[in-house]
């Protein structure tokens, strides 16, 4: 689990996928009453979503994060999604959107 967590920074069994359930159910962090109890359940219930596998998430993730602290901030919801979207577009076209070299 560690070596999940160190890669993609997050909840291994929700963002890697490199866990099965059974491997999750053994571990304490997982059990009932441990920091992460709610995500075999929402796993299994089809409520948790995979981090969409780009090399563009974390730029995308800034953003949405940066729109949703102006917002929960005052800021106008309209225009901070607006200014996510243009970071967004800005970094994708920055970063020859992503596509594989040779491609």
């Amino acid at each position: 689990m560690g070596a999940c967590r160190t890669i993609c920074g997050a909840i291994a069994a929700i963002v890697c996928s490199c866990l099965s359930l059974s491997a999750i159910r053994r571990s304490p962090r997982f059990a009932p009453g441990g920091p992460e109890h709610l995500y075999p359940g929402q796993l299994q219930d089809g409520v948790a979503r995979l981090r969409p596998q780009t090399p563009a998430y974390p730029a995308v993730s800034a953003a949405f994060a940066a729109a949703f602290a102006g917002i929960s901030e005052g800021r106008d919801v309209s225009q901070a999604l607006d200014a996510a979207a243009r970071e967004i577009d800005s970094n994708l076209a920055a970063n020859g959107y992503y596509q594989a070299r040779g491609s």
